[in-house]
């Protein structure tokens, strides 16, 4: 197995390992970054250059990706002015509807025991679930 603690080791595996954008959620780490995802034995490592998170699997409770579907409140109020302005009443209503796009977000969700209690990390899933089938690929 690889030695996580040598940054030269930590460095070369970076490079060449799939990465995942880090959201939030775990307990080690405060703001959003890219991290390298890799299986090592009985662990998932998840690093940088600079450091390493080895989460053992046997604390993995569950990895999932879920799609996350929104409107843009923002944009379905100017729709819906510029539709008022325009052409009255049913302008308002049509501008709403058509100002409002709707977003779609993959988000991976890593469930890990921590301590007594169970965390959720999140992850960017990407457009087109590469980075969960690289997650899947970690833990096998």
């Amino acid at each position: 197995m690889p030695d996580f603690t040598d940054p030269k080791v930590r460095s070369w595996f970076y490079t060449t390992s799939p990465k995942v954008k880090y959201l939030g959620g775990h307990p080690e780490l405060g703001k959003a970054m890219e991290l390298a995802v890799m299986g090592d034995g009985d662990n998932i490592q998840l690093f940088t250059h600079d450091f390493n998170i080895s989460i053992p699997k046997k604390d993995i409770v569950s990895l999932t990706c879920q799609t996350i579907r929104g409107r843009s409140a923002g944009k379905a109020a100017a729709g819906a002015l510029l539709g008022g302005i325009l052409t009255g009443g049913i302008g308002l209503i049509a501008g709403a509807i058509i100002g409002g796009s709707v977003n779609v977000e993959n988000v991976i969700v890593l469930t890990i025991k921590c301590g007594f209690a169970s965390v959720d990390v999140l992850f960017d899933g990407g457009p087109n679930q590469k980075d969960y089938q690289a997650m899947v690929n970690a833990l096998r």
